[in-house]
Parts: C-alpha cells; structure tokens; sequence
C-alpha cells in the first residue's frame, strides 16, 4: 500500500489504474480500460481476472460490462449483486480509478490491514455518494498467486 501511494502522488494524471507486481496484465488491459472510460466516464473500474495461464480476453471479444452490479459486501470488499462471484471474479487488487478519488482514499497502511489494503481501498471508494462503477466481465489479467509472505 505504502508504495503504490508514494509512486501514484507523482503523477499528474486523470486516471490510475493498479496492477500487482506478480500478476500478469493482458496486452491490451489498458487500451480497454481507456475505451472504456471514454464511453461511461466511470468513477472506478473492476474487472474479472484468469487464475490459469491462458490467452486472455480478445480485444475482438465482445466486452461484457455492467454498470449496476457491484455492491459493498459485509466482508468489507465488493460483490456482485446479480452473479456468481466464482464465475465474475473482482480482481479488487486492479482498480482503475480518478486519480482524484485515488488522491483523497488512498491505499490505507494500517498494519491491520496489511494483505487487504486492496479490498478495504475499493470499499472506501463505494461509500463515495452516486459512485459511478464499471465492472468488466472479461478476464483482464492473469492472477498468479504469490507465496511472497510466505516462510520458506
């Protein structure tokens, strides 16, 4: 959390959008969120993610996108209100985000919150009043568990 907030406050930018180090962005993620953005002028965007290493979304796929579907969860991350959260996965450690609203919620580096500083960033953002949100079906990045916490 800590370094995502020190590199973002140097930027001079309309919208940022995060990626985990370890994770494995498909070559045109960000020419879709861009697309994306131009259309909904969205507040945040959330979209799905792999969990094998496959070719992901196509930009000649059809996006799937929906801008009414995500809602707080009282696990303190964000949801799906219409589906399978194991089908139309949140990848909540990928948002793309106004900078503005980044500039005023960032990242919280409490030590309590330390391997879920992603899900409480997202949460934040949704107690934002008339929050406009896109989530975005198609699978984005590739999601490579890391062991890097871990005691080897």
């Amino acid at each position: 959390a800590q370094n995502r907030n020190i590199a973002a406050s140097h930027l001079n930018v309309n919208y940022i959008s995060f990626i985990d180090a370890d994770d494995i962005m498909y070559a045109k993620r960000l020419e879709i969120l861009v697309k994306v953005i131009n259309e909904y002028n969205t507040d945040i965007i959330l979209h799905n993610y792999s969990t094998i290493n496959v070719e992901m979304a196509n930009m000649d796929d059809e996006l799937i996108i929906d801008d009414s579907s995500l809602i707080k969860s009282p696990s303190g991350c964000i949801t799906h209100k219409y589906y399978d959260d194991t089908i139309y996965k949140i990848h909540h450690s990928q948002p793309t985000v106004k900078y503005n609203i980044w500039k005023y919620n960032k990242f919280s580096e409490e030590i309590s919150h330390i391997g879920i500083e992603d899900c409480v960033f997202c949460y934040r953002i949704f107690n934002i009043s008339n929050i406009k949100h896109i989530y975005i079906a198609n699978e984005l990045t590739y999601y490579k568990q890391s062991f890097t916490n871990s005691i080897h």
